[in-house]
């Protein structure tokens, strides 16, 4: 007597049947992903070794869609063993398989403007209820999605009543078994071929073994699963140079912190300098000028100018830690879990500064609440405001309150967040408009490499124009109270922008590290000191140190809590590591070195395109190796 009823049977059935026709489809939708996979042939040693990396792409590609979909069905597969029920399992069968497809769709329209897996931040931005705050939808690329979603929803009942009607208890299916057969052997074919030529010597050339782990990255989370499947796979990563081997383990949030190196030193005056720090999100280096930043751009002239700062992060996580902790980002899991905040914050409450934070981004994601300001009670995580352009207008009147209400006796270390420029796309604009012709609904969810990208600059830049007549306000509350004789003024950005500017696919930040998306403006006006330009190289570690020795005099060298220097120190920083959310790059003279999590590695040029027949560098990523160890224990 069988074990399992007729129902039960006819609806696992179904399942396989719908699992099957669905992974086809995503197929289809996943060709997306390798539309932008770089040129193989100009990267490996003659034909016979392009052809078998575009043979382990292919077989790679057809076994990740179906480990994809198929986990997503796993959840039917059991719901069905408890309650086999035609009127549950196939609608639930529907939706998931809608959802799926949706998420594919989405997460390839992604890939083509980051170059990059983004699944786990959105989860995160999900977990903190900050959407609407992260990312900004047009009301056209609203509407496409829910159009989208629509039509899926309907694709997904077809297939579902044609599954469903040519199911039959008795019926063989040769045809499923055999294409389930494929995507199997795809499954093992590709996960024991990366097993074997990650882990077997001389199996194949070292060349062919990192093109066959950068060709992995363009799949849909593939290494994250690689990960989970094969227990025993090599976790640490290693960087392989002319000059040998260079081991770097994953930077892991559970490893104890040595941070500072030594108990710092500090004597501030009785009276320190009061500290304003102006920060505009997503604002390139070239969008400061007469034109885009009028008021900004006259109050350079009595500041002093970095005109070649760099960021440490393309994204908002790792540019605020490093200017905030003069550490890279690849720092953020320790501390974040250790609830750790910087040392200058610290420092500045030791010294008896009133602390006030106005953000108009929520300050859950990234958590700063939980690292950088950490340390300040109250604090305030979410500012109130249905739109970007709200919320900016309301912590410039918050500010302007402070100013009204602080005790003058008391110095004050103030930090202004903008946002207008990041949703520079949201559907609700600022009034003024002077760049025209300007984009009046943004659809990125259709551009790519060839897209012109003119009118979303004009776009960015009327955000900009909104955002300087913001920080107007702040400089005209601190002149008619008469700080700037005793008040730092800092402004500049978390990271920069990059809206298709080489035309090699770059329309957002945290997706390379191009001089647009890293390159900042930076001014600092400083009581007494005379305006000058600076055009040497600094970056953003080096606003900790600064303030550590000139407003705080900590006698400690700066290497016990920053690997930066003074920004008017003029000598050689050498490297600049700068993170990402899921990868980061050390950036040299020569090149850039780019480093993913899976262990793969690549080299880009200064466009964010990969070099073909390049050697790294080892001394600069051996310095970078050990910044990125010298705050643990």
């Amino acid at each position: 007597m069988p074990i399992l009823s007729a129902t039960t049977r006819k609806l696992f059935r179904f399942i396989f049947n719908f699992f099957l026709a669905n992974a086809c489809l995503s197929l289809l939708i996943g060709i997306n992903y390798i539309t932008i996979l770089p040129d193989f042939a100009q990267m490996t040693n003659g034909p016979s070794a392009t052809a078998w990396i575009w043979f382990f792409l292919v077989i790679s590609f057809i076994a990740q869609i179906a480990l994809v979909v198929f986990v997503s069905f796993l959840l039917v597969f059991l719901i069905n063993c408890l309650l086999p029920r035609q009127w549950l399992i196939v609608p639930l069968s529907i939706l998931l398989g809608a959802a799926v497809i949706f998420c594919l769709i989405g997460d390839s329209i992604a890939f083509r403007l980051y170059h990059m897996h983004y699944a786990a931040v959105g989860i995160e931005i999900f977990k903190v209820n900050a959407l609407s705050q992260v990312i900004s939808f047009s009301v056209a690329e609203v509407l496409k999605l829910v159009i989208a979603g629509f039509v899926l929803f309907l694709l997904e009942s077809l297939i579902a009543y044609q599954t469903w009607k040519r199911t039959k208890l008795d019926g063989n299916g040769r045809w499923r078994y055999i294409l389930a057969g494929i995507f199997a052997g795809c499954v093992a074919a590709s996960y024991g071929f990366n097993y074997a030529a990650r882990n077997t010597a001389n199996l194949l050339s070292e060349n062919n073994r990192y093109l066959m782990v950068k060709a992995t990255r363009f799949l849909p989370y593939y290494d994250e699963l690689y990960q989970m499947l094969v227990p025993f796979s090599d976790k640490t990563q290693r960087i392989k140079t002319m000059a040998g081997e260079i081991n770097f383990t994953p930077y892991s949030n559970r490893h104890p912190l040595d941070y500072p190196k030594h108990v710092l030193q500090c004597q501030p005056e009785s009276k320190p300098l009061n500290i304003v720090v102006i920060v505009v999100d997503t604002w390139r280096f070239d969008a400061m000028s007469a034109e885009a930043t009028p008021n900004i751009y006259q109050f350079a002239k009595k500041a002093a100018q970095f005109q070649n700062h760099w960021s440490g992060g393309n994204c908002t996580k790792s540019g605020l830690f490093s200017f905030f902790y003069g550490l890279p980002g690849n720092y953020w899991g320790a501390f974040l879990r250790q609830q750790r905040g910087p040392e200058l914050i610290h420092q500045l409450v030791k010294a008896n500064y009133k602390m006030a934070v106005f953000a108009s981004a929520a300050l859950t994601f990234p958590a700063f609440d939980r690292t950088v300001f950490q340390e300040i009670k109250p604090l305030i995580r979410l500012t109130p405001g249905e739109t970007t352009v709200a919320r900016d207008e309301r912590i410039t009147k918050n500010f302007k309150q402070f100013l009204l209400s602080r005790d003058a006796r008391q110095p004050f270390f103030s930090f202004i967040f903008y946002d207008e420029v990041h949703n520079y796309c949201e559907p609700t604009t600022p009034d003024q408009h002077p760049f025209k012709p300007w984009l009046k609904i943004c659809n990125r969810l259709m551009l790519k490499k060839s897209s012109n990208p003119r009118r979303y600059m004009k776009r960015y830049l009327n955000s900009v124009y909104f955002v300087d007549s913001q920080i107007k306000q702040v400089f005209d509350a601190l002149q008619k109270q008469h700080l700037f004789k005793d008040t730092i003024v800092i402004v500049t950005a978390d990271h920069g922008e990059e809206i298709n500017d080489h035309h090699s696919g770059y329309w957002q930040h945290a997706s390379a590290y191009t001089s647009y998306q890293l390159h900042t403006p930076l001014l600092v006006y400083w009581p007494g000191e005379k305006p000058r330009i600076y055009k040497h190289f600094t970056t953003h570690y080096d606003f900790v140190p600064t303030i550590m020795t000139r407003v705080l005099h900590c006698q400690n060298p700066s290497s016990d809590y920053a690997i930066g220097e003074s920004l008017f120190s003029i000598v050689t920083r050498p490297v600049l590591i700068s993170g990402s959310y899921a990868d980061y790059a050390i950036i040299s003279k020569d090149q850039i070195a780019r480093i993913y999590p899976g262990g793969d590695y690549g080299l880009d040029d200064g466009t964010g395109q990969p070099l073909a027949n390049r050697s790294l560098q080892p001394q600069p990523l051996q310095q970078a190796f050990n910044y990125l160890h010298h705050y643990f224990k």
